[in-house]
């Protein structure tokens, strides 16, 4: 069979798999790596890990396919990424990560967050919904950033999601699906661009 085939990775927290499917949706080839280290942790309830080794898991992923499956790795047209969401990368302006990356597991939280405008927590608190943006905004990793590394947060040029990293990793572009987005980050998702405020807080 000479069908056009997707190369697709699944980027989860524990391993990554490779995957070449075919029009139907019909798995044609699959290969999983274990990560040797998922995740490490400099204070208790912490979870970081190297933007890159994302990267260099899902090359030598495709290496090893192409090596299985020479036929069918010609076969490939298109590329395909699903990535574990809630997990940010901070990047300077060439794209290049200032730190390692902050998993969606970790549970680091800010001391003193900045307050809210007065008729934003009025609205908030019509809304009886003072205690969850009261929780978002000690657990929001960019308060933290900003409030533990200000010197980082001053030298980023981007904050972005791992899929959004890896995308630029594959393509030279920083973009991203709006499904890899998550809530409470400042993305107008009506319009699909990041809030015109720019990235000043979250919550």
């Amino acid at each position: 069979m000479n069908d056009p085939l997707i190369l697709a990775f699944d980027v989860g927290t524990q391993s990554m798999r490779a995957l070449l499917v075919d029009k139907s949706g019909a798995v044609c080839a699959a290969l999983q790596q274990i990560y040797d280290e998922p995740y490490y942790s400099r204070n208790p309830n912490w979870a970081e890990q190297r933007p890159d080794m994302y990267f260099e898991t899902l090359c030598s992923l495709s290496s090893q396919l192409r090596a299985a499956q020479p036929e069918a790795f010609r076969r490939v047209i298109a590329a395909a990424l699903t990535v574990f969401r809630d997990t940010v990368v901070c990047v300077d302006a060439q794209g290049r990560p200032l730190r390692d990356a902050i998993l969606w597991m970790d549970q680091r939280r800010v001391r003193q967050p900045k307050p809210l405008p007065k008729a934003k927590k009025l609205l908030f608190a019509a809304a009886g919904m003072t205690d969850t943006i009261d929780m978002l905004t000690h657990t929001a990793i960019c308060n933290w950033l900003a409030e533990n590394e200000p010197e980082m947060w001053e030298k980023m040029d981007k904050y972005v999601m791992l899929s959004t990293y890896l995308s630029f990793r594959l393509t030279g572009r920083m973009a991203d699906s709006v499904a890899s987005m998550i809530g409470h980050i400042p993305f107008d998702y009506k319009n699909r661009v990041w809030d015109k405020n720019g990235l000043t807080r979250c919550l």
